[in-house]
């Protein structure tokens, strides 16, 4: 099977084969995105969105492979690209307690036990207090090291977090925000200005998301009235998940786009729908 581009933009009076442009990947279970930055600079020349069918049940690894067929951005030569990966296999682990070599227990204790996996954490500079710990196919990572040699390994819970913190005083002392991808969507919750919670949910459906949502809040005693509810992502307008989530909180907001820079990837498209993964590099 050969996955082709659902949304793609290219600026061709640019370099694309310029070594110092930085190249931004993310990978999910049902997607994989790609960004070329130019160099020196936060404007973007090139985005690819591949939509993965989950149903194939195929591995990550061929599911790359088949990617670099139709990618024009993954075959430019780059060896140092931001690589994201995107699944729920990871957990924040207070440092105090942490010990690199027994990494892999902390995310068996919580997802069971995977031998055919890599444990990686990573470092949130405004959470010194905790590493994101996270797990990752190693057929995946051993090709990734391959195709990219100087590859820097990342996971997507480690930047929302951190941006999330970063604009907690622009917002109010209670934000819950949801990142919608095709077929699950990540919901971070910001408690007395700190992460409460950072976790992924699958859905079929509106209802899978209110009953995860009212869920968190009653987990946490969270002001519907008062908090902040942000959305972004791949929200399929048939759902009315606006409309149901508004039935049920006061301040809905969408996180939004509005760098000149972005504007030809969100042609056509809300500016919350591609934010998740220009978020990445904005």
């Amino acid at each position: 099977m050969v996955y082709n581009a659902s949304t793609s933009y290219y600026d061709e009076q640019q370099d694309f084969s310029n070594p110092y442009n930085q190249l931004v990947i993310e990978i999910s279970n049902c997607h994989l995105v790609c960004m070329l930055l130019k160099e020196n600079n936060q404007e973007m020349i090139g985005f690819e969105y591949f939509p993965i069918d989950k149903s194939n049940s195929i591995e990550q690894k061929d599911t790359f492979e088949t990617v670099l067929i139709n990618s024009r951005l993954l075959n430019y030569g780059i060896k140092n690209p931001h690589i994201y990966f995107n699944n729920e296999q990871c957990l924040p682990v207070p440092a105090a307690m942490f010990e690199e070599d027994l990494a892999a227990d902390y995310v068996n204790a919580i997802y069971g036990d995977d031998y055919e996996s890599e444990v990686f954490h990573d470092v949130v500079s405004i959470m010194p207090g905790f590493k994101i710990v996270y797990r990752v196919q190693q057929n995946l990572s051993n090709f990734l090291r391959q195709k990219f040699h100087q590859a820097s390994f990342h996971h997507t819970y480690s930047y929302i977090i951190k941006r999330l913190l970063e604009n907690v005083s622009e917002n109010s002392n209670e934000v819950i925000k949801l990142q919608f991808y095709s077929r699950f969507f990540i919901a971070s919750v910001i408690k007395n200005g700190e992460l409460t919670i950072i976790q992924t949910y699958e859905f079929d459906g509106v209802g899978d998301v209110l009953f995860a949502l009212l869920n968190m809040v009653k987990q946490f005693q969270i002001n519907q009235s008062t908090v902040t509810l942000q959305l972004s992502g791949i929200i399929d307008p048939s759902l009315l998940v606006w409309e149901h989530i508004k039935q049920h909180f006061n301040h809905v907001i969408a996180d939004e786009i509005k760098n000149p820079l972005f504007s030809n990837v969100s042609a056509g498209q809300p500016l919350y729908y591609f934010s998740p993964f220009i978020n990445l590099v904005s």
